[in-house]
This record gives structure tokens, C-alpha cells and sequence, in this order.
């Protein structure tokens, strides 16, 4: 399986303390990628709360993190 060249993500924050829902497609499995844009996210906006379902793919990546 060949793995699609992921666009760069556009994130609109107001203000600090950010409470950031993750949802995205089943087949996504770039899990460095994934925990790369949360780090940068938390590290600059202080994330306080992370949404996420537990489907696979995006969703459980991102509880993982």
C-alpha cells in the first residue's frame, strides 16, 4: 500500500488553553506526523483537552498521543 502525501494542516486558534477535537479518515496511519502537529500545538497553545473518537486511524492516534 502507497501512502498519500498528506496537505499541510490550516488551524485557526483564538486564544491559549485550547480545548482541539481530532477526527480524520480511517486509513490514516502516519502516526509521527500526528504527533508532531499536537506537540507544536500544545507546546505554542497549551492544549487542555483533546476530543477524539476511537475509531482507527486518526482518531485513536490521536488518543494515543
Amino acid at each position: 500500500m502507497t501512502q498519500q502525501r498528506m496537505k499541510p494542516l490550516k488551524i485557526a486558534v483564538l486564544k491559549p488553553n485550547l480545548k482541539l477535537v481530532v477526527c480524520g479518515g480511517r486509513k490514516f496511519v502516519d502516526r509521527d506526523y500526528i504527533f508532531c502537529v499536537l506537540d507544536a500545538l500544545h507546546t505554542t497553545y497549551h492544549v487542555v483537552e483533546l476530543v477524539h473518537g476511537f475509531s482507527p486511524g486518526a482518531d485513536r492516534l490521536a488518543g494515543k498521543w
